[in-house]
């Protein structure tokens, strides 16, 4: 029995043999929720609820039908609630005739008063957060939802917080990180050598040509570099290229614009010994 799947499943009475028909895309994601929904008694099927406190959670059996693929989960369901007639009082627990469909079916405002009560301040217990956790654990999400996930966010606006808002937000999290409730995600963080070596790739010359907003270009930043060996004050240099004096100086410094690292030692090395200067000074 392969929990992992996506089709058809029955929760069986076998007191009075009555029976519950459901789709899920994974069955052991769907029966944690229905299991934990039936032992909290918030379960949407009222007649399943109370018969589950009546015969006892020993007396109901948790059952794959079949496995189906995503595409027709819906025309499967269908055809398993009516062989079963599982949405008749006699014979089953579905509140809904037609599978994912509330078609005709209306909350009175008491029972959306219900609903809105009960999951105001609704806590998870640990082992219900672990068993959510594994569940989820190795699930892919296609392309496709991705997309569309994408599209939705795209210029999406939250709106302002107000200053009471904010205040909270910084007074929780600080709290949390006091307590050790909410870790700094890379405080103590270790890194492999491999994984140095692609983040050391992929930003060692962010500075540069990667940095869609540069101003400069290799070929001038060598121009500067020598025109600056020769003599030329780093306010001049600026001025001429267009950039501030600390852009320059981190240029003629190489804190940025970085090339290999014997390529830096090379030039350093050529300099004469009053290249070498504090760094803000320039040479007279």
């Amino acid at each position: 029995m392969d929990l992992s799947k996506s089709g058809i499943y029955e929760i069986r009475n076998k007191v009075n043999n009555k029976v519950y028909i459901g789709s899920t895309i994974k069955f052991s994601a769907r029966w944690l929720i229905h299991k934990s929904h039936l032992r909290n008694k918030k379960h949407h099927s009222k007649t399943l609820q109370e018969d589950w406190e009546e015969f006892g959670k020993e007396n109901f059996k948790f059952s794959i039908i079949e496995y189906v693929t995503k595409g027709i989960l819906l025309q499967r369901e269908q055809y398993w609630m009516d062989e079963t007639k599982c949405y008749e009082r006699e014979f089953g627990y579905n509140v809904l005739r037609f599978a994912n469909s509330p078609s005709g079916y209306k909350h009175t405002e008491e029972s959306k008063s219900k609903i809105s009560k009960a999951n105001k301040g609704r806590k998870w217990s640990k082992e219900s957060k672990k068993r959510l956790s594994e569940s989820c654990k190795g699930r892919k999400i296609s392309d496709a939802t991705k997309r569309k996930i994408s599209e939705f966010s795209k210029g999406r606006k939250h709106p302002p917080r107000s200053k009471e808002a904010r205040l909270k937000i910084s007074k929780t999290r600080k709290a949390g990180y006091a307590s050790g409730k909410i870790k700094k995600v890379h405080l103590g963080q270790k890194f492999s050598k491999e994984h140095k070596r692609k983040i050391s790739e992929n930003h060692a010359d962010f500075s540069g040509n990667k940095n869609g907003r540069a101003r400069l270009t290799w070929e001038k930043v060598r121009e500067i570099r020598e025109k600056h060996k020769n003599g030329i004050a780093q306010s001049k240099l600026a001025i001429e290229y267009g950039v501030g004096k600390t852009t320059i100086g981190h240029i003629v410094h190489y804190r940025s614009w970085q090339e290999k690292k014997w390529i830096n030692l090379f030039y350093l090395l050529l300099s004469p010994p009053n290249y070498i200067i504090k760094y803000g000074e320039e040479k007279t």
